[in-house]
């Protein structure tokens, strides 16, 4: 190749010329550069002059910088509007939350149809370690390596409701920009900067508003209590209190841990409630539940209706919380407003409130 004129500093020279065979499709996506050395003996350059070249490609988004493996061309490279986001989620059985899911569909949205390309990356927790800080904190110490080094994303949506301070501060030192998207259980952490849209729904209220207009009298809420109550949950506790109340329908709000599932069982054989609402998605648990109950002689799925707190249930004993589609219409499209206000701004403290109107699914 001829020596480059001095008309623009040798850098931008080198960086024009790379552009040009990306743009013309010499370079593909994902096409792996020469060496630096081998760019500076093809440009006739010095190793300092390449690195210069490459500082203003991968400003313009047209490369991936890979350590230990090379300089590769990025896939938004081909398409200039397109950004790259890393969807991560840290949970215990992460698929079948149904929260988990309508941020998933995300990657199907119209709204970031050709505007995003994602990366899906699922750690799932065990129930055993779910809540053992310590394990937590060693799985990201193994994992932020692998985040570094393989992912290079304009932006990454991170979905952790069992984070905790330690753990978080250890994800906002990866090196690119993070949105926390949902609640965490310890709460907010005062004194950390970072991005989160968390949401604000109350399927206590629909309950309660269900009951109400079928002159039902009595409902049971039924904690495992098998972990402590998060900040979020003990106010759709209170406020769910408050709506049964206005809506002249008795709650009753149980810990089993406390009572004993014997005791619980002789509870309702005698107080013979309506609604049993379940706060826990295991389903194993709640067969075991409904299953003692009708060895008492109740008829749970039937006039002892069912409900889960939080999910849409499929179980057709369950009545259903229902997805809607304007709801999700809304989230998708206030995600993809922040990402790409993340890969513009790159704000640190961003903190929103998602408001949704849950409904029964009948």
């Amino acid at each position: 190749m001829k020596r480059l004129l001095q008309r623009e500093s040798l850098g931008e020279q080198v960086a024009n010329a790379l552009e040009k065979g990306i743009v013309r499709g010499e370079l593909p996506a994902g096409a792996r550069l020469q060496s630096t050395r081998e760019l500076a003996a093809t440009f006739e350059v010095s190793h300092q002059v390449v690195l210069s070249a490459l500082d203003l490609l991968e400003t313009k988004m047209m490369i991936r910088r890979l350590p230990r493996k090379g300089v590769y061309v990025a896939d938004s490279a081909t398409c200039p509007d397109t950004r790259e986001v890393l969807l991560l989620i840290v949970a215990e059985a992460p698929t079948s939350n149904s929260f988990f899911w309508q941020i998933i569909n995300l990657v199907d949205s119209e709204q970031a149809a050709g505007r995003f390309h994602f990366t899906l990356r699922i750690l799932t927790l065990s129930k055993a370690n779910c809540g053992d800080a310590l394990y937590k904190r060693r799985m990201l110490a193994a994992e932020l390596p692998r985040l570094t080094d393989k992912f290079h994303p304009d932006c990454a949506l991170v979905i952790y409701p069992s984070i905790d301070r330690r753990q978080m501060d250890m994800l906002l030192k990866l090196p690119f920009p993070l949105l926390f998207v949902g609640d965490f259980l310890e709460g907010s952490f005062p004194g950390l900067d970072y991005n989160q849209l968390a949401f604000t729904t109350n399927p206590l209220k629909s309950f309660a508003e269900y009951a109400a207009g079928r002159g039902l009298a009595r409902a049971t809420l039924l904690d495992r209590g098998d972990r402590p109550i998060p900040p979020f949950l003990k106010k759709i506790f209170a406020e769910g209190e408050t709506a049964f109340a206005e809506a002249g329908v008795a709650l009753d709000t149980i810990c089993l841990a406390d009572m004993g599932e014997e005791a619980f069982v002789q509870n309702l054989a005698e107080t013979r409630p309506d609604m049993l609402i379940f706060t826990t998605n295991n389903g194993q648990f709640r067969d075991d539940i409904i299953d003692r109950l009708q060895t008492a002689g109740l008829d749970p799925g039937g006039a002892l209706r069912l409900c889960v707190l939080l999910g849409r249930e499929r179980d057709k004993r369950f009545l259903g919380l229902a997805d809607m589609p304007e709801q999700l219409t809304g989230i998708h499209t206030r995600l993809v407003e922040l990402m790409d206000r993340l890969v513009r701004d790159k704000p640190r403290k961003h903190h929103e409130v998602f408001h949704l109107q849950s409904k029964l699914d009948l």
